[in-house]
Protein backbone atom coordinates (compact mmCIF):
# COMPACT_ATOMS: atom_id res chain seq x y z
CA UNK A 1 0.00 0.00 0.00
CA UNK A 2 1.55 3.53 -1.08
CA UNK A 3 0.33 6.07 0.47
CA UNK A 4 -0.34 9.41 -1.53
CA UNK A 5 0.12 13.29 -0.21
CA UNK A 6 -3.33 14.88 -0.68
CA UNK A 7 -3.52 18.72 -0.46
CA UNK A 8 -6.14 18.56 1.97
CA UNK A 9 -3.34 17.22 5.08
CA UNK A 10 -2.08 19.43 7.51
CA UNK A 11 1.36 19.49 9.70
CA UNK A 12 3.81 21.98 9.77
CA UNK A 13 6.90 22.60 7.17
CA UNK A 14 10.18 22.37 7.97
CA UNK A 15 10.70 26.28 7.74
CA UNK A 16 7.55 27.18 9.88
CA UNK A 17 9.31 25.35 12.87
CA UNK A 18 12.85 26.75 12.23
CA UNK A 19 10.96 30.13 12.73
CA UNK A 20 9.31 29.38 15.72
CA UNK A 21 12.33 27.95 17.61
CA UNK A 22 14.81 31.36 16.14
CA UNK A 23 11.83 33.56 17.66
CA UNK A 24 12.00 31.42 21.16
CA UNK A 25 15.37 31.33 21.22
CA UNK A 26 15.68 35.75 20.68
CA UNK A 27 12.77 35.88 23.61
CA UNK A 28 14.90 34.29 25.64
CA UNK A 29 18.01 35.70 24.90
CA UNK A 30 16.52 38.88 25.93
CA UNK A 31 14.72 37.64 29.03
CA UNK A 32 17.02 34.98 30.50
CA UNK A 33 19.40 37.62 32.17
CA UNK A 34 16.60 38.98 33.92
CA UNK A 35 14.67 35.55 34.62
CA UNK A 36 18.53 34.98 36.59
CA UNK A 37 17.29 37.96 39.22
CA UNK A 38 14.14 36.18 40.14
CA UNK A 39 14.98 33.94 42.74
CA UNK A 40 17.32 36.77 45.12
CA UNK A 41 14.50 39.57 44.10
CA UNK A 42 12.27 37.01 45.87
CA UNK A 43 14.10 36.21 48.70
CA UNK A 44 14.77 40.13 49.37
CA UNK A 45 11.06 40.45 49.33
CA UNK A 46 9.99 37.55 51.58
CA UNK A 47 12.47 38.88 54.00
CA UNK A 48 11.13 42.50 53.88
CA UNK A 49 7.37 41.06 54.12
CA UNK A 50 8.83 38.64 57.08
CA UNK A 51 9.97 41.67 58.91
CA UNK A 52 6.95 43.69 58.13
CA UNK A 53 4.75 41.01 59.34
CA UNK A 54 7.35 39.67 62.46
CA UNK A 55 7.02 43.66 63.81
CA UNK A 56 2.89 43.82 63.93
CA UNK A 57 3.23 40.68 65.16
CA UNK A 58 5.28 42.16 68.00
CA UNK A 59 3.13 45.03 68.11
CA UNK A 60 -0.05 42.81 68.96
CA UNK A 61 1.72 41.04 71.30
CA UNK A 62 2.47 44.20 73.34
CA UNK A 63 -0.90 45.00 73.25
CA UNK A 64 -2.34 41.91 73.62
CA UNK A 65 -0.21 41.09 76.49
CA UNK A 66 -0.24 44.58 78.19
CA UNK A 67 4.02 43.96 78.64
CA UNK A 68 6.46 45.51 76.13
CA UNK A 69 8.30 43.59 73.53
CA UNK A 70 11.59 44.19 72.79
CA UNK A 71 13.73 43.55 69.41
CA UNK A 72 16.91 43.11 69.07
CA UNK A 73 18.72 43.63 65.49
CA UNK A 74 22.18 42.49 64.08
CA UNK A 75 22.51 44.63 61.10
CA UNK A 76 25.37 43.15 58.53
CA UNK A 77 27.06 43.08 55.45
CA UNK A 78 27.80 39.53 55.38
CA UNK A 79 24.83 37.52 53.92
CA UNK A 80 23.49 34.87 56.52
CA UNK A 81 24.98 36.65 59.52
CA UNK A 82 21.90 39.72 59.58
CA UNK A 83 19.18 38.45 62.05
CA UNK A 84 16.69 39.84 64.81
CA UNK A 85 15.27 38.42 67.50
CA UNK A 86 11.64 39.37 69.24
CA UNK A 87 11.03 39.15 73.17
CA UNK A 88 8.35 39.41 75.94
CA UNK A 89 9.54 41.46 78.59
CA UNK A 90 7.31 39.50 80.81
CA UNK A 91 9.44 41.29 84.53
CA UNK A 92 9.29 44.85 82.55
CA UNK A 93 12.81 44.62 83.25
CA UNK A 94 14.35 45.81 79.98
CA UNK A 95 15.14 41.96 79.02
CA UNK A 96 13.45 39.37 76.98
CA UNK A 97 12.41 36.73 78.89
CA UNK A 98 9.70 34.93 76.09
CA UNK A 99 10.86 34.42 73.00
CA UNK A 100 8.65 35.21 69.99
CA UNK A 101 9.90 33.62 67.27
CA UNK A 102 10.34 29.35 66.87
CA UNK A 103 13.85 28.26 66.58
CA UNK A 104 16.13 28.81 63.19
CA UNK A 105 18.20 25.42 62.28
CA UNK A 106 20.85 26.51 64.34
CA UNK A 107 18.80 26.09 67.82
CA UNK A 108 18.15 29.65 68.03
CA UNK A 109 15.15 31.89 68.46
CA UNK A 110 15.74 34.31 66.50
CA UNK A 111 15.14 35.37 62.61
CA UNK A 112 17.83 34.97 59.95
CA UNK A 113 18.21 36.21 56.76
CA UNK A 114 17.78 33.94 54.09
CA UNK A 115 21.37 33.40 51.73
CA UNK A 116 22.18 35.89 49.62
CA UNK A 117 20.11 38.88 51.92
CA UNK A 118 21.27 40.71 54.48
CA UNK A 119 19.64 43.46 57.04
CA UNK A 120 22.26 46.27 56.09
CA UNK A 121 21.07 48.93 58.34
CA UNK A 122 19.00 49.97 60.58
CA UNK A 123 18.40 53.82 61.27
CA UNK A 124 16.40 55.74 63.86
CA UNK A 125 15.42 59.22 63.59
CA UNK A 126 18.96 58.83 60.80
CA UNK A 127 21.17 57.30 63.07
CA UNK A 128 22.24 53.70 63.69
CA UNK A 129 20.67 52.04 66.05
CA UNK A 130 19.93 48.12 66.78
CA UNK A 131 17.56 47.64 69.96
CA UNK A 132 14.30 48.29 69.97
CA UNK A 133 10.54 48.00 72.08
CA UNK A 134 6.85 48.11 71.27
CA UNK A 135 5.17 49.64 74.85
CA UNK A 136 1.84 48.18 76.00
CA UNK A 137 0.11 50.50 74.24
CA UNK A 138 1.72 49.47 70.39
CA UNK A 139 3.96 52.74 70.39
CA UNK A 140 7.45 52.16 69.14
CA UNK A 141 10.61 53.28 71.19
CA UNK A 142 14.46 52.97 70.46
CA UNK A 143 16.43 51.83 72.93
CA UNK A 144 14.91 49.32 75.94
CA UNK A 145 12.18 49.88 78.79
CA UNK A 146 14.82 51.89 80.83
CA UNK A 147 16.01 53.96 78.50
CA UNK A 148 13.26 54.74 76.01
CA UNK A 149 14.14 57.15 72.72
CA UNK A 150 11.21 58.51 70.75
CA UNK A 151 11.69 57.93 67.26
CA UNK A 152 9.62 59.59 64.28
CA UNK A 153 11.03 56.69 61.80
CA UNK A 154 12.96 53.61 61.64
CA UNK A 155 14.23 53.01 58.16
CA UNK A 156 15.94 48.88 58.02
CA UNK A 157 17.28 48.31 54.34
CA UNK A 158 17.36 44.99 53.09
CA UNK A 159 19.43 43.93 50.14
CA UNK A 160 21.05 41.13 48.39
CA UNK A 161 23.69 40.17 45.95
CA UNK A 162 21.30 41.50 43.04
CA UNK A 163 20.48 45.12 42.30
CA UNK A 164 17.90 46.95 44.48
CA UNK A 165 16.91 47.70 47.75
CA UNK A 166 13.82 46.72 50.09
CA UNK A 167 12.81 49.04 52.99
CA UNK A 168 10.99 48.42 55.97
CA UNK A 169 9.72 51.94 57.59
CA UNK A 170 7.95 51.93 60.70
CA UNK A 171 6.67 55.38 62.06
CA UNK A 172 6.33 55.80 66.01
CA UNK A 173 3.08 54.69 66.19
CA UNK A 174 4.00 51.22 65.41
CA UNK A 175 2.75 50.97 61.50
CA UNK A 176 4.80 50.06 58.81
CA UNK A 177 5.27 49.87 54.78
CA UNK A 178 7.62 48.40 52.74
CA UNK A 179 9.11 49.61 48.92
CA UNK A 180 11.44 48.66 46.97
CA UNK A 181 14.11 50.38 45.35
CA UNK A 182 15.29 49.37 41.84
Amino acid sequence: MKRTNRPDETGISLVELMTVIAIIAVMAFFAGPEMLNIGPKAKMKSAARDLKSNLEMARMEAVKRNKPVNLVFTPSTTPGASAYEIKVDENRDGTGDLSLLPENSAGVEKYTFPGTVLLESVKAGGTAATSFFFDPRGFWFKGNTTSRQTVSETIFTIKSSKPGTYTVKVNSGGSGAVSFTP
